[in-house]
């Protein structure tokens, strides 16, 4: 405002400034209590609230809620479940090592990595399966299979 309106800008900042930080100070005490507020409501009482008394301070709740419906669940499910979590989890990892970017001309809300990249790392995943007792991606042969060739595919579609 100082450098738009010269002196009277400046004057005017002065003067607001000590109005803008007692405002800023409130704000933070709200947030701080609908932060607890949150906390204490999902975690102690299993709620799933996004905020409790400030709208604009949504957080961001993921939870798992674990209903069958009063039903059994089968250690078969659990165990493929396990398995399930254990291979996104290695297929994240492979993606954090090709190093993810944000590409902001095109997509800038998620993160993207070199196609090259990740097939090298799936290959060597491939013959990291062959040759050793843990594999990362736990994967059968015919799972890898399909990987590459959807990596393939997308090269392909690269190129048109």
């Amino acid at each position: 405002l100082a450098r738009d309106h010269g002196c009277l800008g400046c004057m005017w900042g002065f003067a607001v400034s000590p109005f803008y930080m007692i405002w800023a100070g409130i704000m933070t005490i709200v947030t701080l209590v609908d932060r607890l507020g949150v906390t204490i409501a999902n975690n102690i009482f299993g709620k799933n609230w996004l905020f409790f008394i400030d709208r604009r301070a949504k957080a961001k709740v993921y939870r798992e809620i674990p209903t069958a419906d009063g039903k059994e669940v089968s250690i078969s499910s659990v165990l493929d479940v396990h398995a399930a979590r254990e291979i996104a989890g290695d297929a994240r990892k492979m993606f954090d090592q090709c190093k993810p970017s944000f590409s902001y001309h095109d997509h800038w809300n998620w993160e993207e990595v070199s196609l090259e990249a990740l097939s090298k790392k799936v290959t060597w995943a491939r013959k990291a399966a062959l040759s050793t007792d843990k594999p990362m991606l736990e994967l059968t042969p015919e799972e890898f299979q399909i990987l590459e060739e959807r990596i393939t595919w997308a090269k392909k579609k690269k190129m048109e």
